[in-house]
């Protein structure tokens, strides 16, 4: 998620290339903007929203969920896997899953089941960057490919009903591209998912640090040739700063497949970075892009007042799945104080968001799960803005203006410390707007919020120090069973873990692990409610809301909108026909 200078090269940029491959009318090519840089296209090393939108599709998993009926779907797999109990073992379960027959790489060799084990070593060696993905397989035990089919295989893990849906969201990697040496091979899956047995092969096997160097070359996350998928779309062009090119596959094999979700029809999908809202509206108003989601809400309203934007463009206001959230760094001495994080919930006025900043285009959140899902705990109400609640807050905490200077103030190991917080966002889109306003009622209660905008690469490069007090960020909410683990578990409280707020406790590590592993759905339900009440009490967020999208296609397509999908906008550009 990542002005002038790459605004002047995005647009010199795309001029040349569309004048080199196809006009501007050309229903083949999708123009799409981005607003900020993607950082890889390695789905396992990438944490960028922008990443994600474009790696699925050159990368597909065993399973997905259907942009129409919201099902979790067979993709790569031929059909959801057979799940049992391991006879030997109560406490173990099988997953059986087969690949698509039709399935091929690009050098027309079949996607094999032995590609699968080798995208499960690649995550689970402790060595490499897909440090975000090997806790949710750490269960497994045994891995078996079908002697009798090279497509089929079972993975042995632990009783965990939620492990069908890690498995199903893996992105398979052909072994032959990212480990042409066979530096994994010798390694069993069962011996790497225990970390400790991990540790030991890594100080003891070469091979491991071997592979995770290899693998870690940049050119598996932006080179042409090299990142490669069962997608169907290749990797034509990345030119930073200014645009990403991708290309339909010539024989792309899921054309042979009559599946919905194997759907790929514009030729060409042009991906322009454009960090500046300005550019984006003049572009879009010079019709130099198809495709242009999360406008700003009176940025929308206004070009729905435009005849001309209206002649050439369609509205859409899909559902979306986002929220956004300010996070504390609990572990910060200022903010280590629940009161004082509760306080500065109360200065953020999230009804003038709504009906200010967002023009009436999203809905108050108040947690992790939203409340369309079935898990939400919608008791829970949203915390309302309330100055002397505050005040009141922050005395109970010990800050008080001691020397009548406008600003609260407490000592703090020894020495008089002003409640002055550093807050770091990205300067694109509505949270701008929403951070300014929360600094001026901030500031008229005796805070001082230093805001810092900074693209995202270099707010997540602060966050995995933790050199933060707060950061603002936006994330997409799961659409059936929530996964809490990775967020919300001390265990991921590390640089390259997601739990960075420092949230947590025993109690709460107990319950997330028990979510993960019982198959009592009444009391996963009960313990997900007592999860979210956890994280209201100790206020490790500010959520703020869950837009709706605002999004305009250009008329020469028919428009494909939907709540799912990987990334921001509300829009599938894959399926994007002429009309």
């Amino acid at each position: 998620m990542k002005l002038s200078k790459v605004l002047i090269l995005a647009l010199a940029a795309s001029v040349l290339l569309l004048s080199n491959c196809k006009k501007s009318t050309d229903t083949s090519v999708v123009k799409i903007h981005l607003p900020d840089e993607p950082d890889k296209l390695q789905p396992y090393f990438s944490s960028n929203a922008f990443s994600r939108q474009i790696t699925r599709l050159l990368f597909y998993t065993l399973m997905e969920f259907d942009s129409k009926t919201y099902q979790y779907s067979p993709l790569l797999a031929k059909a959801a896997p057979t799940i049992a109990k391991v006879d030997t073992n109560a406490n173990l379960l099988s997953f059986t899953y087969e690949l698509l027959d039709e399935a091929n790489w690009d050098n027309g060799k079949p996607v094999l089941a032995s590609d699968f084990e080798f995208t499960l070593k690649l995550i689970l060696n402790p060595k490499t960057a897909a440090t975000k993905w090997r806790p949710f397989f750490s269960g497994v035990k045994n891995f078996v490919i079908d002697p009798a089919n090279p497509k089929k295989f079972t993975i042995i893990a632990e009783n965990d009903l939620l492990m069908a849906d890690a498995f199903g969201s893996i992105y398979v990697l052909p072994e032959y591209i990212y480990d042409p040496n066979g530096l994994m091979k010798k390694f069993k899956v069962n011996e790497l998912a225990d970390a400790a047995t991990a540790t030991q092969l890594a100080e003891k096997e070469p091979a491991i640090q071997q592979f995770a160097d290899f693998s870690n070359d940049v050119k598996f996350s932006r080179a042409v040739g090299s990142v490669v998928g069962a997608g169907p779309y290749a990797l034509e062009q990345w030119e930073t700063g200014q645009f990403v090119l991708l290309k339909k596959k010539e024989n792309w094999w899921g054309d042979k497949v009559k599946r919905s979700m194997l759907t790929a029809i514009p030729n060409q999908l042009y991906y322009k970075i454009l960090k500046d809202d300005a550019a984006t509206i003049a572009e879009i108003k010079n019709g130099n892009l198809d495709v242009v989601g999360s406008i700003k809400p009176d940025n929308f309203i206004a070009l729905q007042n435009d005849a001309a934007v209206k002649e050439k463009y369609n509205f859409e206001n899909p559902a979306t799945l986002q929220y956004s959230y300010y996070v504390f760094n609990t572990k910060n001495d200022k903010l280590a104080d629940v009161k004082v994080r509760k306080a500065m919930a109360h200065l953020l006025d999230v009804d003038v968001v709504i009906s200010k900043v967002m023009k009436g285009f999203a809905k108050p959140v108040t947690g992790p799960i939203l409340n369309t899902n079935p898990f939400a705990n919608n008791t829970l109400k949203p915390i309302k803005y309330d100055p002397d609640q505050a005040k009141n807050l922050f005395a109970e905490a010990g800050w008080k203006d001691s020397n009548g200077d406008g600003v609260l103030d407490k000592t703090i190991n020894g020495k008089l410390t002003d409640l002055k917080i550093q807050l770091l966002y990205a300067p694109q889109g509505a949270g701008k707007d929403v951070t300014l306003m929360y600094q001026e009622n901030c500031r008229k209660a005796g805070v001082v919020l230093d805001i810092v905008p900074k693209d995202m690469a270099a707010i997540k490069s602060e966050v995995k120090t933790r050199n933060f007090e707060m950061y603002l960020m936006a994330s997409v909410a799961d659409l059936s069973t929530p996964n809490l683990f990775q967020a919300w578990h001390r265990s991921s409280d590390t640089p390259d873990g997601s739990n960075t707020s420092g949230f947590g406790t025993p109690e709460t590590d107990k319950m997330l692990e028990t979510i993960r592993d019982t198959n009592d759905d009444n009391l996963r339900k009960d313990l997900y409610q007592k999860m979210q009440q956890a994280i209201y009490e100790d206020q490790p967020y500010i959520f703020i809301v869950n837009p709706t999208e605002r999004l305009v296609i250009n008329k020469k397509f028919q428009p494909v909108t939907t709540i799912k999908r990987t990334g921001f906008g509300g829009y599938l550009e894959e399926a994007l026909a002429p009309k």
